[in-house]
C-alpha cells in the first residue's frame, strides 16, 4: 500500500471542546477547495454533528473551522459554526470520560484506511450491550447507526475523501476506546467533573 503525505489532499479541521478538553478533527476535501466543496463538507459536518448531538456532553463547544490546500500546511480560518451544545450532563461524571474516544472506520475505494475520531460522546461502556465489547455494532445505537449512515451518504457524494484522494466506504460500526495520551493527561486531575 502506498504511503501518502499528510498534506496529499486538502484538509479541513474542526476544532472543538468536549468532555473537558479541546480536540481537533481532520476531514479531507477533494481537489482544490472552493465554495462548492467547502459548502458540501460543511453540510456533511453539520449533519454529522446534529445526528450525534443527543450523545454529546453539554460542555461541547465548536471552537474554529480551518482549511489547508493540498501540499500546504497552512490552515486558514473559514466562516462556519456548529450552533448547538450536547444533551448529556457532564457534571458528576468521572474524569475518565475525557479519554473516551469513538472512532468511525472505513476504507477508501483503493483500500486505504480511513477513520474519524470523536471525543465527548456518552456511552455506557460497562453497562448493557452498547460498547461493552468496545465496539458499537449496527443496531446497538440508533444515534450511531444514523451517524454512520450520514457519513456513508456524504462519502458517496465525495463531500469528504480519504488520505489517498479517493472516495470512502464507511463501515456500519464504531470502535470505542480509552485514548492512552488522554489517560496520561487525566491521571491525578480529580475523580469527577464539577
Amino acid at each position: 500500500m502506498t504511503a501518502y503525505a499528510p498534506n496529499f489532499t486538502a484538509r479541513a479541521r474542526v476544532h472543538y471542546h468536549a468532555a473537558g478538553h479541546n480536540h481537533v478533527q481532520t476531514w479531507r476535501l477533494p481537489g482544490t477547495p472552493g465554495p462548492t466543496e467547502i459548502g458540501a463538507l460543511e453540510g456533511a459536518i453539520g449533519t454529522y454533528y446534529s445526528t450525534i448531538a443527543d450523545l454529546l456532553y453539554d460542555d461541547f463547544a465548536f471552537l474554529a473551522f480551518t482549511i489547508a490546500n493540498a501540499d500546504s500546511n497552512i490552515f486558514l480560518p473559514v466562516s462556519f459554526s456548529i450552533g448547538f451544545t450536547g444533551a448529556v450532563a457532564l457534571s458528576g461524571r468521572p474524569v475518565s470520560v475525557g479519554a473516551l474516544s469513538t472512532t468511525f472506520v472505513g476504507r477508501t475505494v483503493t483500500g486505504g484506511p480511513w477513520k474519524l475520531v470523536q471525543y465527548g460522546l456518552d456511552f455506557p461502556t460497562q453497562a448493557d450491550n452498547v460498547g461493552a465489547d468496545f465496539r458499537v455494532n449496527a443496531g446497538e445505537s440508533i444515534t450511531l447507526d444514523a451517524a454512520t449512515g450520514n457519513l456513508l451518504t456524504a462519502a458517496g457524494t465525495n463531500d469528504f475523501i480519504g488520505n489517498d484522494g479517493t472516495a470512502v466506504v464507511v463501515y456500519a460500526y464504531a470502535d470505542v476506546a480509552y485514548n492512552a495520551t488522554w489517560k496520561r493527561k487525566i491521571r491525578g486531575t480529580g475523580s469527577v467533573f464539577a
